[in-house]
Formats: structure tokens, C-alpha cells, sequence
């Protein structure tokens, strides 16, 4: 794309989500249009979340118009949501982190959002 997005995943990564997903994610072709495939609504999704652009841009990036654009995309993130919420990646100990913040003299702080201390009470 010609946009500057800088938006990064690999392949493989791409078709693990999308198998672990596609059992869950319905598509059918109504009387109107044929029902959009799970790669193009997965691939939107990601996209949306990816960059912060509006639904008719990413929609006309994808060949969808506005109002088509946002079902595909509640869709997939309330199936993620359902279906991984449980796969969690645990980086760090989280009491490690709030110790470390407290050190710095930030009590009570468990992480940080683009700079900005985030206070946890």
C-alpha cells in the first residue's frame, strides 16, 4: 500500500489466528451479495485495529462500503474476545513491574501507556 501504514505480521502468524478463528466466524451470502471470506474479514480487522483510520477508509481499502465495514469487524473482535481471551502471554511478574515502578516513586503503578504512568488504585 502506498498510505505509509507501517502495519506487521507474518504470514504464518496470520493463518494460526485465522485457523484457530475461522471455526467460529460465520460468512453467509445473503440474497444481495455474497457473504465476504474469513481471511478478508479477519485481515480487515487486524488492519482497523492496526491503524487509526476511519471504517470508510479502511472499507474502500478492502472494496466494502461503510455500513458493511463495521459488522465484519465487531464479528471478529467478539470472537476473539470469546474464543482467545483465555490465551494469555505473560512476559514479566507483574509484582516485578509494580516494584519497579514504586522504585522510581511511582506507588501503586502497574504500567505505562505511550509515556504516561498509569495509576492502579
Amino acid at each position: 500500500m502506498s498510505s505509509g501504514w507501517a502495519f506487521h505480521m507474518t504470514q504464518a502468524t496470520f493463518r494460526d489466528l485465522l485457523y484457530q478463528l475461522q471455526p467460529y466466524l460465520e460468512c453467509q451470502d445473503t440474497g444481495m451479495c455474497p457473504a465476504h471470506s474469513t481471511n478478508s474479514c479477519l485481515a480487515l480487522t487486524l488492519f482497523k485495529l492496526a491503524v487509526p483510520a476511519s471504517l470508510c477508509y479502511v472499507g474502500h481499502l478492502f472494496g466494502m462500503g461503510k455500513a458493511t465495514t463495521g459488522g465484519p469487524i465487531l464479528e471478529v473482535c467478539s470472537t476473539i474476545q470469546d474464543m482467545l481471551a483465555d490465551t494469555v502471554l505473560h512476559d514479566y511478574d507483574p509484582q516485578a513491574v509494580v516494584a519497579g515502578f514504586f522504585a522510581l516513586g511511582l506507588p501503586q503503578c502497574i504500567g505505562a501507556l505511550d509515556g504516561t504512568h498509569i495509576l492502579v488504585t
